[in-house]
């Protein structure tokens, strides 16, 4: 089992002389300390989780991520003062990158596997560059990112060769930019839910337009025809104005349910679908989660990796369904629903927090519900206030 070192809010000494081995380290966590550098001498080459964040870090040392490239999965370095990231397109595995709160005027270079970036509040001038030549040059070619954060930079337009490539970004957020037009292309991607423009002194767009995403993509579709290339969706049809941002229930497809969960098996393993308007588990989304794991060992399935589910400020009526399909929640926020009764299966589970506030709960409900007789749910932190 791998080593895992927790130094949050730590005292820890800058001086990193010698090479550090650790081959069994997979969790590195120094946030919160007083570190100007980061020991560029490491033999970690299971690292899978790095968090700096909170420091005074100027540089990530090249050779660290070179060690940790295979293996790595998290990037978090908010909060520091890096003037630059190495090339990230070796890190294959790499699915979360955090380097807001910097002063990086460059994006760095990752792989198309990474699926969340964060760069908000640095001095970015352009997104040119976050792909290779080689990648933007081909009209096949597609990254994997569905959140790009680029909030409090200093961007004049958002680089069409980039976002063209984009097909998957389900959320856009370029607030608090130099942003005075958009390019068309922001309306063929059929994933994108929400763009964030708020703080841009748009000329072209009017305002109703800039805050309502599926009118903006529409009006941005009149300009011309999607660029060259697969993923783009097809004239008359947008499926996110189809998906969360209406006022049905949320049906996604196979894929799009594939997706979602997939987003969720990184990080913190939280599948967050909060303020999405669902009033019952999706049969695509229940699906996915209910299917064989392959990474698995005993064969588990793939929503039992999952320890925190974030659905609140929606319109469930209970939790069943949920529960059955998430066995490994240690976590659940469903605060602000209908829900009425406390689920039966939440005695199997290892919960440690259930947070139920602002639902529909009653005395007689809660007398007669599983939480009272089943001892390792009493022992949770309940919030339903």
């Amino acid at each position: 089992e791998g080593d895992n070192i927790d130094a949050a809010a730590a005292a820890a000494d800058d001086e990193f002389d010698p090479t550090i081995v650790l081959p069994n380290l997979i969790s590195l966590d120094v946030s919160r300390n007083k570190l100007t550098a980061l020991p560029s001498s490491m033999e970690v080459p299971a690292l899978q989780n790095l968090r700096f964040g909170e420091n005074s870090i100027a540089s990530l040392p090249l050779d660290l991520i070179v060690q940790a490239s295979r293996a790595l999965c998290t990037l978090e370095g908010q909060d520091n003062q890096l003037r630059s990231v190495p090339d990230l397109f070796g890190c294959k595995r790499l699915k979360i990158a955090d380097f807001s709160d910097n002063v990086l005027v460059d994006v760095p270079a990752v792989n198309p596997s990474l699926v969340r970036l964060s760069l908000n509040n640095n001095s970015i001038s352009s997104l040119s560059g976050l792909f290779s030549a080689a990648q933007i040059d081909s009209d096949t070619f597609r990254s994997d990112l569905t959140e790009l954060r680029v909030r409090g930079n200093k961007l004049p337009e958002l680089d069409e060769d980039i976002m063209r490539c984009c097909t998957k970004v389900a959320l856009l957020d370029v607030g608090q930019n130099d942003l005075r037009d958009l390019p068309r292309v922001l309306g063929y991607l059929p994933d994108l839910r929400r763009i964030a423009l708020d703080g841009n002194a748009l000329r072209v767009i009017r305002a109703p337009l800039a805050s309502n995403t599926a009118a903006l993509k529409e009006f941005l579709r009149k300009r011309g025809p999607p660029p060259a290339g697969p993923g783009y969706i097809v004239a008359g049809s947008d499926p996110a104005a189809n998906g969360f941002d209406d006022d049905s229930t949320p049906l996604p497809t196979s894929n799009e349910a594939r997706r979602i969960v997939n987003s969720a098996l990184v990080g913190t393993f939280t599948l967050d679908l909060s303020d999405t308007k669902l009033d019952s588990l999706p049969d695509e989304l229940k699906n996915e989660l209910v299917s064989k794991s392959s990474s698995s060992p005993s064969g588990g399935t793939i929503g039992g990796q999952i320890k925190k589910l974030n659905v609140s400020k929606n319109s469930l009526k209970m939790l069943d369904d949920w529960v059955q399909a998430l066995p490994g929640l240690s976590s659940i926020n469903a605060a602000q629903n209908e829900i009425d009764s406390i689920p039966a299966g939440l005695g199997d589970i290892e919960l440690k927090e259930l947070s139920l506030p602002r639902n529909r709960l009653t005395s007689l409900t809660l007398a007669h519900s599983p939480i009272c007789s089943v001892g390792n749910v009493m022992r949770s932190s309940l919030a339903m206030y």
